[in-house]
């Protein structure tokens, strides 16, 4: 809340910018140094958004500071324009964007946990994209599999491949069933390891 003691109409801008206090006040010197540059000629032009609060609702301007020179005199020309819609619509985009940073710091922890717990229980998990087949596995079952992440690339195909061969008509059996009957299915089964 923006306060100047003795205001009136025809008050000095600079005097009334440079007597402010309260919230605002702080903008209200910046704008009266910048006017004040523009006027010796040490800024070309000035700009500074600023807030300018109601009661019952927010707004927010951009002035633009510009010099005028007619014969000996100089002037600044001061045009106060309202960004409310621009700024409002700023500030939504800048609370999505904390939200998405908060929400993604979230999951990456969780993630950090779920590898923890797999590790620590010695279960691995992974996913299989029902149209290409590509399957993308969690740490614990690189290790599970003793498979280099850097080179071993996981696809249906290369899963089967370290299936035990007298399981692997029955896994990919339960795979078919599951993706048909869009059911889950619990098999045990054996897996070879790359040292035999």
């Amino acid at each position: 809340d923006l306060r100047v003691d003795g205001f009136a109409v025809g008050t000095n801008y600079l005097d009334v910018c440079d007597s402010s206090y309260g919230e605002g006040a702080e903008d209200a010197r910046s704008m009266s140094a910048g006017i004040r540059g523009v006027l010796r000629g040490e800024h070309r032009s000035f700009e500074q958004v600023y807030a300018c609060h109601s009661l019952t609702k927010k707004h927010w301007f951009r002035a633009i500071v510009t010099p005028v020179e007619v014969e000996e005199c100089r002037f600044a020309l001061v045009t106060h324009i309202d960004i409310t819609q621009q700024a409002l619509a700023e500030q939504s985009l800048r609370e999505q964007v904390r939200r998405h940073q908060m929400l993604a710091a979230e999951f990456s922890k969780e993630r950090e946990r779920l590898i923890t717990a797999q590790a620590v229980a010695k279960v691995g998990s992974w996913e299989t994209d029902l149209l290409t087949l590509e399957v993308s596995w969690s740490e614990e079952t690189y290790r599970i599999f003793e498979a280099d992440p850097a080179s071993f690339i996981p696809t249906h195909q290369s899963f089967l491949n370290a299936v035990h061969p007298d399981d692997r008509s029955m896994v990919a059996g339960a795979f078919r069933e599951s993706l048909s009957e869009k059911d889950t299915r619990s098999i045990d089964h054996r897996i070879l390891l790359p040292g035999g």
